[in-house]
C-alpha cells in the first residue's frame, strides 16, 4: 500500500508517476475478482529495462454493483491511502490516480 501511494499520486513527481489500474475478470467462476496493478518506477526489468508491472490490492466478489466497488475503495481507503480522488485517468482513493475501462459501476466507486 506504500508503494501505491508514492507512486501512484497526483502530486509523485513525473521519474516515480504511475497509474494505478484497476479491471474486474469475468468468466472466473460465479465470482468475480478485480485486481490492481501499478508500474514500480523504483526498479526495471533486466531484459526490457522497464519498470514492472506490480500487483496490490485484489478483491473477490460475488456481483458488480455499485455498492460492491465502494467497499473495495472504502476498505482501501481505510487502509492509510489518504489523498485525493477524482476519474479513464480516474482519480479514486483521496488522490490515487487511477485507469480503468469505462465499467459504470467501478468508475462511479472510484469518485
Amino acid at each position: 500500500m506504500a508503494d501505491v501511494k508514492r507512486f501512484c499520486v497526483a502530486d509523485a513527481t513525473d521519474n516515480i508517476h504511475s497509474v494505478l489500474c484497476v479491471d474486474r475478470t469475468f468468466n472466473t467462476s460465479s465470482l468475480f475478482f478485480t485486481l490492481t496493478v501499478f508500474k514500480h518506477m523504483s526498479v526495471v526489468h533486466n531484459g526490457n529495462r522497464q519498470p514492472p508491472i506490480f500487483l496490490s490490492p485484489m478483491f473477490l466478489h460475488g456481483d458488480g454493483s455499485f455498492v460492491t466497488y465502494l467497499h473495495f475503495f472504502m476498505t482501501l481507503h481505510g487502509a492509510q491511502l489518504d489523498t485525493d480522488v477524482q476519474a479513464t485517468e480516474v482519480q479514486t482513493l483521496d488522490g490515487i490516480i487511477t485507469g480503468s475501462d469505462e465499467e459504470a459501476a467501478l468508475i462511479k466507486a472510484c469518485m
